[in-house]
This record gives C-alpha cells, structure tokens and sequence, in this order.
C-alpha cells in the first residue's frame, strides 16, 4: 500500500477495501501523493465490525464497471467512490459531496497563496502539513509521523500538546514572528473544541488570514453523531466507518454569531471544508458567550437540524476555484 508514494504525481489506482475503516486514511496518502485514485469496497460476511479481517467478497461485475468508467473520466474522479453490492446510498444522506479532496484544496491555497507561515491543529501522520512549503507549526496530542515531509520548510515545530495547553503557554504570533498566515484546524471532533481553536487562532491572525476548518458537512446524521461510541443510526449510514463528529455546529455558530466574517463552504470530500477570512483579532464575541454557545448547540443534532442546516449554506464547487483569479476574488495574503 505505501509503496505508492513512489508513483508519478496524476498515476491512477483502484484500491480494493475489504473493510471501511481505513478508506478514509487510505484516500489520505492517495491525496498528498497527487493520485486519481478511486476506492472499491467489498462485500464481508457481516456488519459487524467489532471483528476486522472477516472473511469477504468482491463484485466482479461491478468492480469491472468501476474500473472501465473511471479509465474514462477526464477530471479526477471523487475522492471516495463506492460501488458494492452491499452498500448502497442511504435515504439518510443529508447532502452528497462531489468536489476534489481536501487536501487539494489545502495544497491549492499553499501553491496560489504562498502564505509566509502556518499552523495546523491535528497534525496525526503528517500529510497535510507535508503541503506546507514555509516556517510552519504542528499541535498534536498524539503524534503518528513516521517520516516529516520538510518539502523546503525552513523550520517546522511540532508540539506534542492539546491546542489549549499551547495556546496556554506560547504564542504562535511571536514565533513567528508575525500574525499567522494560514491555519488548518482538524483536531478534536468536538464543536467545543473547535471553537476554542478557532477562537485561539484568530487572536493571532490578520484580517486577511485564511482559517481552514474540516469535518463540517458530514453527509449524514451517523457521520455527524456527536459521541463516536454511539452507533444507534449505523444501519442508516452508507458510511459506517466514518465520524466527523460534531464540529458541524461551528459553521452554525458562526453564521449566527459572526456575521462579519466571510466563509466559503466547499463541497470537498469526504466531509467538507471551510474556508474562513475577514478575521478580527480584537473580537471578543465567541470568547464571551463560549460557555453559553456550548450548553446552547450542545444537545442539537443532525437528525433534528440537519435539513436546515444545509438549506442555510451555500456550497461552493471546488473545481471552480481552481485558478488564482477565481481564488483572489475569495481570498488575498
């Protein structure tokens, strides 16, 4: 499997899943490779998913269709693209995702941009911040980086904390050197904790940073469960591997709460990303009502909410935002 990192940047791969769990982490290091690559999963005895390596089958037929349409298409092809016999798209899907993968989203504002500095919260293995070609920090309780991507980075920190213990202590400002440029925050999948990210970063940015946040348009309510442990909408899911979690409710905080910012909702799969500009350091909103805003959205869910929830946004085409001039009419560093 990770040998494709040594394959040419645009070489196609189908990748056969006997099981959903690693299809997302799979689509990953397709993604930071700069693959067209399309995910085929198979067929196991049961659901259940408690017991990995069961036993399980393929579809010949249909892998057979998948193989011969996705050696056809011109534009890559979506991120994660299923078709088993076994699953089929739910009923309880909320919206369907068709843009490119998050992580050419990332490297497209790295490579347009060239923002001067960045900082990602939940760095895990190392793939996205692996984009960044300038002085860079990374914030992760958890570590899993076999090998750190440099790609020209002139320094890159890493801190092995909660965002909230290092916001705590330094000033990613000051280590720079400079208000920080560009953030990317995907670290716990709890609306809580992205807020007080959010709320941390902006402290440090300027008006015309880019906050990036992930996760925010799950693609149905089991995707976008708050508790991870709760499977009771898992029959319902086409996506029974998938937690996304709650941090949905920020993008609703916001449009509530801090009209004046400009946020741009890209259909980028596998679960959305949410570009963010029009910063204001001195703001105090979010950190006032933080306490309040939890107790408020805490208990809401997207089986209650979630067809308002997606009424309310507009959902851009990654695919249109392609070039410099489409992304400067969003954007500016």
């Amino acid at each position: 499997m990770f040998n494709v990192v040594f394959c040419r940047p645009g070489t196609k791969l189908i990748d056969i899943e006997s099981e959903p769990h690693w299809a997302t982490r799979h689509t990953h290091l397709f993604a930071s490779a700069n693959l067209r690559y399309g995910i085929f999963e198979g067929v196991a005895q049961d659901r259940d998913w408690s017991t990995h390596h069961k036993p399980w089958r393929v579809n010949i037929e249909a892998l057979l269709r998948r193989i011969a349409s996705f050696d056809q298409q011109e534009e890559p092809p979506m991120a994660e693209t299923r078709e088993s016999d076994a699953v089929a798209a739910s009923s309880a899907t909320l919206v369907n995702l068709t843009g490119e993968h998050y992580t050419t989203v990332l490297r497209r504002l790295h490579e347009v941009f060239k923002p001067q500095n960045y900082l990602e919260i939940g760095v895990d293995t190392g793939g996205t911040i692996a984009l960044a070609s300038c002085p860079s920090i990374g914030i992760d309780p958890d570590f899993r980086i076999g090998r750190l991507e440099m790609n020209g980075k002139p320094a890159c920190c890493l801190y092995q904390m909660t965002s909230d213990s290092f916001f705590r202590k330094y000033s990613p400002s000051a280590i720079f050197g400079q208000p920080v440029d560009l953030a990317f925050l995907d670290g716990m999948h709890l609306f809580e904790f992205l807020l007080q990210d959010f709320i941390n970063v902006e402290k440090h940015a300027r008006p015309n940073s880019i906050v990036v946040m992930h996760n925010c348009l799950p693609v149905d309510a089991y995707v976008g469960r708050r508790d991870e442990d709760d499977q009771a909408l898992r029959p319902q899911s086409a996506y029974p591997g998938w937690w996304a979690g709650d941090v949905w409710k920020m993008v609703a905080i916001l449009m509530r709460h801090r009209p004046d910012l400009r946020m741009v909702v890209f259909d980028a799969v596998p679960t959305g990303l949410i570009a963010i500009t029009h910063l204001d350091p001195a703001s105090t909103v979010l950190a006032d009502g933080c306490f309040d805003l939890v107790d408020e959205y805490k208990d809401r869910t997207l089986t209650e909410c979630g067809d308002a929830y997606y009424a309310g946004l507009k959902i851009a085409d990654t695919r249109k935002y392609a070039s410099l001039e489409a992304l400067s009419s969003l954007f500016w560093l």
